[in-house]
């Protein structure tokens, strides 16, 4: 469950050590350095000759980029190692683009602040955020592979535009009404030829869902609560219980699409009006309105024997029609309360 950031970044004398080393005039210097070198590429352990030669003595370890703030950056990378390890904890991005950025080997960072920025063709893979907030950022063709993942982060006007998602990555995070997760691509952008495995699609589906019931986007929540179900019951069920969930699906949308089991009763509706025309050679519109009137259960039961054994079964019917879509009907209106 997605938990406010400020409830959870309780270690403010932390916070103020890794912002404020930059703000002194040595800590500026050493800043406009390091930007200097992302500007060229970065690389896998681009900062390891200078900290070992000590020209780097506010940081902690080669790796260590807590509280860096990066501003205005436009930089396209050479594909590879860019930030490999690199740790961007209580970090500020504002007004920057990356384009073939490579977040990889344990890096990403915690508390981090991401503002208006994009991210091209990035890979991020063995690398984790957590209690980071994402405001108007935007992810295009990014690839997300195995263990990368986004923990009680907040998202906010956030895009997500032809992405690969090797499993699910969100846990517990909050997306707001004006984020938005577009159709993910089935094999990776930029990065190998990794393809989408369809059972994991159900938790990457959960992971979105949930993010959005935090957000109280209930709409949202409703559509990929669908996905989740459906591609469960398409790939991970068997025998009975995919049986059993395809009725479901079909007949009530898992519980979210009450629409459905109006168009059940219209279909039986007038399957049985057809019956009543065909067989006992009633007028169409006397078949009709025999059929709704036994469906609603508001008509008179007929003379002919067998006609009122069909009349009564689909008044049965009728009964369990309204029954069901009051039901799905009050859990799509009132579990949003």
């Amino acid at each position: 469950m997605f938990q406010p950031i400020h409830l959870i970044n309780t270690n403010i004398d932390e916070l103020k050590k890794y912002q404020e080393r930059w703000e002194s005039d040595r800590g500026r210097k050493i800043q406009e350095y390091i930007i200097e070198k992302i500007k060229k590429g970065a690389g896998e352990d681009f900062l390891q000759y200078d900290f070992e030669s000590g020209k780097l003595p506010i940081l902690e370890g080669e790796w260590d980029l807590k509280g860096i703030q990066i501003w205005k950056l436009d930089v396209v990378f050479p594909k590879n190692d860019t930030f490999e390890a690199i740790d961007f904890s209580y970090s500020r991005f504002w007004h920057s683009t990356f384009k073939n950025a490579a977040f990889v080997g344990g890096g990403g960072g915690s508390f981090a602040r991401i503002y208006n920025c994009q991210f091209i063709n990035c890979l991020f893979y063995l690398c984790g955020w957590r209690g980071c907030t994402f405001e108007k950022v935007k992810f295009t063709k990014c690839d997300f592979m195995e263990h990368t993942y986004f923990v009680n982060c907040e998202f906010k006007d956030c895009e997500f535009v032809g992405c690969f998602l090797k499993e699910n990555v969100f846990s517990d995070c909050l997306f707001d009404v004006n984020s938005s997760v577009g159709q993910f691509e089935k094999q990776t952008n930029n990065f190998g030829k990794h393809v989408l495995d369809n059972k994991d699609l159900p938790g990457i589906y959960k992971g979105i869902k949930d993010a959005y019931s935090a957000g109280e986007v209930y709409d949202k929540h409703r559509d990929y609560f669908f996905k989740q179900k459906a591609t469960e019951t398409q790939y991970l069920r068997k025998g009975f219980s995919k049986i059993s969930a395809q009725i479901q699906e079909s007949m009530t949308g898992y519980g979210v699409r009450p629409l459905r089991v109006v168009e059940w009763a219209v279909f039986i509706i007038l399957m049985f009006a057809i019956i009543y025309f065909s067989i006992f050679k009633q007028s169409i519109d006397i078949a009709f309105i025999t059929s709704l009137s036994a469906f609603s259960t508001m008509g008179n039961v007929p003379n002919i024997s067998f006609m009122n054994y069909l009349y009564l079964f689909e008044s049965l019917l009728g009964i369990g029609f309204f029954a069901l879509f009051i039901t799905v009907l009050a859990n799509v209106w009132f579990g949003e309360k």
